[in-house]
């Protein structure tokens, strides 16, 4: 049976290769500059600064320069030296790694609700189980889409939740006594508000981790941790797992998905077409 939720993880799966690809290139060009930045410099003091940056800013509602913006120096500012080159560089591949992460968490996001909005649209007769918008009434696939954004919750706990009622296969795959990945993703939505919000450090009392949330944090995450927050500290691999591991939750749901209806799941390429009840 063709799959109507196909093209939703079409789309889902396109934006985390292309974010994966970016990060891939941005990192690897990276890499190539801090060989080029070494041998450049080798032998030179390494206190020289090679590059620096000050910010200035101006007044919005200040004087101008009969027009032209006034700038003010703010007295902060950076220089890199010859000796931080390694470190510099390895910290912008770390922090260019992380905000893939919290970019790929943010398409995750979409694809959460979109695939839910497409299941429901072509299951009508499910969508009495959609609770608070179950009442609301919807044509097109695009009124779905819309309702179902009602859905938010702290770190997307109500869609998850909506999902595992919409499929019976997804809900046992989240029982403990098993990988609860909807568990992993607690934790990755701390990790991304961390990178996008909070200068890549969490805050041990905001987050509020269960012990097997702690243990799936220490497992796929390097950090520093001191008294109030823990400090992100991903390498290139940690973040190619992370990434990887937000396209086989998306898959993961629209597998789970797709077996209630009976529609065909196995749509990746080398898949062995298997007969599923």
């Amino acid at each position: 049976m063709n799959n109507p939720l196909q093209q939703e993880l079409n789309t889902f799966l396109e934006n985390i290769s292309l974010t994966n690809s970016m990060f891939y290139q941005t990192a690897t060009h990276l890499k190539n500059q801090k060989k080029t930045l070494l041998v450049r410099f080798e032998g030179k003091d390494p206190e020289e600064g090679i590059m620096g940056t000050a910010l200035a800013i101006g007044d919005l509602t200040g004087p101008s320069d009969n027009g032209f913006k006034i700038f003010y120096h703010t007295g902060k500012r950076d220089v890199i030296k010859v000796k931080d080159i390694p470190g510099s560089v390895e910290a912008l591949i770390s922090r260019e790694g992380m905000r893939s992460v919290a970019t790929c968490y943010e398409v995750l996001e979409s694809f959460l609700f979109d695939i839910t909005a497409a299941y429901l649209y072509n299951n009508p007769d499910e969508y009495c189980k959609a609770g608070k918008i179950a009442n609301q009434k919807c044509i097109s696939l695009d009124d779905y889409k819309e309702k179902v954004r009602k859905y938010r919750g702290k770190n997307n706990a109500d869609i998850v939740k909506l999902i595992k009622r919409l499929s019976e296969r997804f809900n046992e795959s989240e029982q403990p006594r098993r990988y609860n990945i909807s568990q992993w993703y607690q934790v990755i939505s701390h990790v991304r508000h961390a990178v996008v919000h909070s200068a890549f450090k969490i805050n041990k009392k905001r987050a509020d981790f269960t012990a097997y949330q702690k243990e799936l944090f220490e497992h796929h995450f390097t950090f520093e941790e001191d008294f109030q927050q823990y400090s992100l500290r991903m390498s290139i691999e940690d973040s190619k797992k992370q990434i990887i591991l937000v396209a086989e939750y998306g898959f993961h749901i629209f597998k789970s998905l797709s077996m209630e209806k009976g529609y065909d799941w196995q749509v990746l390429k080398g898949m062995k077409k298997e007969v599923t009840n």
